[in-house]
């Protein structure tokens, strides 16, 4: 899907980049668990809560799964899809994706199938909005509407 040679980079902007926001479904957390362990999922935090209740999952850049020591990520074969597309960057709001060349040096090297990776996103961003198949997380009150109560 992307193809970037990450390991000659010597930038390693993507996971140093302080500050940004690397966003996990729900799933992607519990893969995290089931291959290294509680103890490293428990550093992706409950950044947002939605309205049901049910949150979103994220980590702060710089990523604590990153190994200064060797330059590679101590989750790799767990990572999130946002970690695995990237230089392409998620909007995860939109579904729009962008190539990051600001932090990437290598995107000029990049192979990439973007049929592919279009597929992808839409399939994470629908599954990072809704709750189960069919329901959205957002539900906004109808136009004209009153705001749903808080008990």
């Amino acid at each position: 899907m992307i193809s970037v040679d990450c390991a000659s980079c010597e930038k390693k902007g993507c996971c140093t980049f302080s500050g940004w926001k690397v966003f996990f479904l729900a799933e992607e957390r519990e893969r995290v668990a089931n291959v290294y362990g509680e103890d490293q999922a428990s550093k992706i935090n409950e950044f947002y809560s939605r309205r049901n209740g049910l949150p979103i999952y994220a980590i702060t850049l710089p990523c604590p799964y990153f190994d200064n020591g060797s330059g590679f990520c101590k989750i790799y074969d767990a990572r999130p899809l946002v970690c695995r597309l990237f230089p392409v960057e998620i909007e995860p709001i939109t579904g729009a994706t962008y190539i990051d060349r600001a932090v990437c040096p290598k995107t000029e090297e990049m192979k990439t199938v973007s049929e592919f990776v279009q597929l992808d996103v839409k399939n994470w961003c629908e599954r990072f909005w809704q709750v189960s198949a069919g329901e959205n997380v957002v539900n906004e009150p109808p136009i004209g509407g009153d705001s749903p109560s808080k008990t």
